[in-house]
């Protein structure tokens, strides 16, 4: 008899992020520090950083996207934006102008991920830390703040 070993990752809840707020910044001033002296090994180390801290973060996972090209870690890059456009990160203006991301301005799995960026803008984003959820209740009535309902401003802490 074969045996299998499934592994189930908790969801990060977003009461974990307080917690996570001073490692976030640190690691996004080790990125802007990095992309300023065009060090490709540190963005590419603080992004990688940012995924694991928090896995649902459509920027993070962006930010990983622009490293892997710097590694010349072309699919893995692709597969990561497509991931980073899954958790929110849409606008694809932005990921089309990205100077990190120039050098895949031909390919052509990166043409569709463009064009599935500007769908998917068109749609409600119900996934991630950023999803959105209609509000519900009663003005002067009492409101329960849970999951659904609550999201943490990374700039603001």
């Amino acid at each position: 008899m074969n045996s299998v070993a499934v592994l189930v990752l908790a969801a990060l809840s977003i009461w974990d992020y307080p917690e996570r707020q001073f490692r976030h910044e640190r690691l996004k001033a080790q990125l802007v520090a990095a992309v300023k002296a065009g060090d490709v090994g540190g963005m590419l180390s603080s992004a990688e950083g940012g995924v694991n801290l928090f896995p649902e973060d459509p920027t993070w996972r962006f930010n990983l996207a622009c490293a892997l090209v710097g590694t010349n870690r072309v699919d893995d890059a692709l597969d990561t934006l497509e991931k980073a456009i899954d958790l929110g990160f849409r606008d694809a203006d932005a990921i089309a102008k990205d100077g990190h991301l120039k050098s895949l301005a031909g390919n052509p799995r990166f043409l569709e991920l463009l064009d599935y960026a500007k769908e998917m803008s068109r749609r409600p984003l119900t996934y991630g830390p950023n999803a959105h959820v209609p509000q519900t209740g009663e003005a002067g009535g009492s409101i329960a703040l849970g999951e659904q309902n609550f999201q943490w401003d990374f700039e603001h802490g």
